[in-house]
C-alpha cells in the first residue's frame, strides 16, 4: 500500500508541522496605562509628565551624579534632562 519512502516523507512533515508553533504578540495593558499616565492622557496636561513619575527619575540623576563626584568622575557629570513623559519608550 505505503512504501518506506512514502512513510517516512509523511513522519517527517509530520514533526516539522510539530515544531512549528506561531508566537502570538498579546498587548500588555500594564505598559498602556503606564504609557497614558506618563504621557498624562488620563489627566488634564498634555506635554509633560506626572510629578509622582518625574520624581523618582530625578531621583536616580541626583544619586548618580553624586556617585560620580564622590568618584571624581566629573567628565561623566551632565545636567539633568527634562523628557516631557518620553522615558519609558
Amino acid at each position: 500500500m505505503f512504501d518506506k519512502e512514502e512513510i517516512l516523507s509523511w513522519e517527517m512533515h509530520l514533526n516539522l508541522r510539530k515544531t512549528i508553533v506561531k508566537i502570538k504578540n498579546y498587548k500588555d495593558p500594564r505598559t498602556e496605562k503606564l504609557r497614558n499616565f506618563r504621557k498624562g492622557l488620563i489627566g488634564c496636561h498634555y506635554d509633560e509628565e506626572s510629578k509622582a513619575e518625574r520624581k523618582p527619575d530625578y531621583r536616580r540623576y541626583r544619586n548618580q551624579m553624586k556617585q560620580f563626584i564622590r568618584c571624581e568622575k566629573y567628565e561623566l557629570v551632565r545636567k539633568y534632562q527634562k523628557t516631557s513623559g518620553w522615558l519609558t519608550w
